[in-house]
């Protein structure tokens, strides 16, 4: 059976497709129906996510990011199989290192038993396997982890390792979207301290059980921030966004449909990997901004994760005035709302993201000083 594309959204970089599609399948050019998520995995796809009864599907045509030169070999990321398997197993470090490393028979044993959220490579250098590299999914905190990584000691001192680990931190912001990734070093290990570092790791300051923690954020001079609003020329949240500029920020303008705002936003998210979003909209009736601490679909609701702390104490040092909202909004901000959250929930996304609720322009009082607020803020949100 052959999966055709419905209705493409967005092209991302050179490895993946992404597409909202409503489940139709298309067979033998015979009329479309309606076929399970299963079909498109057997073609090549993988199903991220439902949006508003729509599929997610992103195509995978090759996960493993492009070669990089180190003198006179191409270092590579391969995935493990059978045919290199024998080569990973033979790696071995210096007995100087081997207090700090895992061998990499162990290292397989635990990418089995936690296939679902470890993801493991062979490090070659031309077609000889010179090190293993692997990350994680560290559930208990939400976090993504460089998690096993070694180079060969007959291969070490020639650059490979910084190289791989350049390679691996591409695949995860690729495939993963991540926008941090967190590692532990032993106190001990200067070598792979200094490695770390040249890579863009930096000490978050916590030492656990002998191991300091390391933390890489994809844009380390500034952090994204995805601001959306709704289109309508009197509509105060889109006022707000025209009149917002920062560096770090990215405006999105959402139409003011059900289906075509979510699937906006959701490519939005996929394609500029934020650290935040701010999604705003008008709210009839209120007379400040409302800070909407949840988003909820029938029976079920998503909290944010957003320091909504954070953004009061803010609000409240600018003096504008605003309060949390004692109920769950409802229509199209809502909807918006709850799609976002839950794609970067099942998409295991450190995102954060947040929706406010803005007064129609006959009740607004200080525009002019929210859009000062919403400035600062952004620019806080980058440090």
């Amino acid at each position: 059976m052959e999966v055709k594309v419905c209705k493409l959204t967005t092209e991302l970089l050179d490895d993946r497709l992404y597409f909202y599609d409503n489940a139709s399948l298309e067979h033998n050019g015979n009329a479309a129906y309606h076929g399970p998520a299963g079909l498109y995995e057997k073609n090549g796809f993988t199903v991220c996510n439902h949006i508003g009864g729509c599929l997610v599907v992103r195509k995978n045509c090759n996960p493993i990011c492009k070669p990089i030169i180190e003198g006179d070999r191409m270092i590579r990321l391969e995935t493990i199989t059978a045919d290199n398997l024998d080569a990973v197993l033979k790696l071995k470090v210096s007995e100087s290192q081997a207090d700090f490393v895992s061998d990499t028979a162990h290292s397989m044993a635990v990418a089995y038993a936690n296939y679902k959220t470890a993801f493991p490579f062979a490090v070659c250098a031309d077609s000889a396997v010179v090190g293993f590299i692997m990350f994680g999914f560290y559930e208990e905190r939400n976090q993504f982890t460089l998690w096993k990584f070694l180079i060969d000691k007959k291969y070490q001192n020639k650059g490979y390792g910084k190289a791989a680990l350049l390679l691996g931190i591409e695949y995860m912001k690729k495939v993963h979207l991540i926008t941090e990734l967190y590692t532990g070093v032993s106190v001990a290990n200067t070598a792979a301290e200094k490695l770390y570092q040249s890579v863009g790791f930096r000490f978050t300051g916590l030492i656990e059980n002998g191991m300091k923690e390391m933390k890489y954020l994809c844009d380390s001079s500034k952090s994204k921030v995805l601001l959306t609003a709704f289109e309508g020329e009197k509509n105060s949240s889109g006022i707000i966004l025209n009149k917002v500029s920062r560096d770090n920020v990215i405006k999105v303008f959402l139409p003011n449909e059900f289906d075509k705002s979510a699937e906006l936003l959701i490519s939005s998210i996929i394609e500029y990997r934020p650290g935040f979003v701010i999604s705003m909209g008008r709210k009839p009736q209120i007379k400040r901004l409302y800070i909407e601490p949840s988003a909820h679909n029938n029976t079920d609701s998503i909290t944010t994760t957003f320091d909504l702390d954070l953004l009061c104490e803010s609000l409240a040092e600018h003096g504008i005035a605003f309060r949390k909202a004692g109920k769950q909004s409802s229509w199209l901000c809502n909807h918006v709302y709850y799609c976002g959250l839950d794609y970067i929930h099942n998409s295991k996304m450190q995102t954060k993201m947040v929706f406010i609720h803005t007064p129609d322009m006959n009740n607004f009082e200080n525009i002019d000083g929210v859009v000062c607020w919403m400035n600062e803020f952004c620019g806080q949100l980058a440090l």
